[in-house]
């Protein structure tokens, strides 16, 4: 999966600044992800019944849940920090990475 530019990023937070941070948007931006990770999912689950190998389908069944727990508490997370996160963001810079140009006062020593 190919990461995002700055710029889509700030397109994107843009988006979510203009019609709110929700889970089903997050979920619609990672929907190819998720197609692809239930569909490996299931085929490991159905070849593990086949093969008769109860303990394997079990384990990857609570792998599922779990996978499926920690993403929805992931983007609850972001969804409750949204406020906070809108308020104390420079929205002149993320403009200006939307427009595809680099504020001058851009600090990039943390990135690696």
């Amino acid at each position: 999966m190919k990461f995002p530019s700055d710029q889509q990023r700030a397109i994107r937070t843009l988006e979510s600044k203009q019609r709110g941070l929700t889970p089903g948007m997050l979920f619609g931006r990672l929907k190819t992800l998720y197609i692809l990770r239930y569909s490996f999912m299931i085929v490991a689950l159905w070849v593990t019944m086949e093969i008769g190998q109860l303990w394997a389908t079990l384990l990857i069944f609570g792998i599922m849940i779990g996978v499926t727990l920690a993403d929805i508490g992931w983007m609850w997370g972001l969804v409750r920090g949204w406020a906070f996160t809108s308020k104390v963001l420079d929205w002149s810079k993320v403009e200006q990475y939307a427009r595809g140009e680099t504020p001058e006062s851009a600090d990039l020593s943390g990135q690696m």
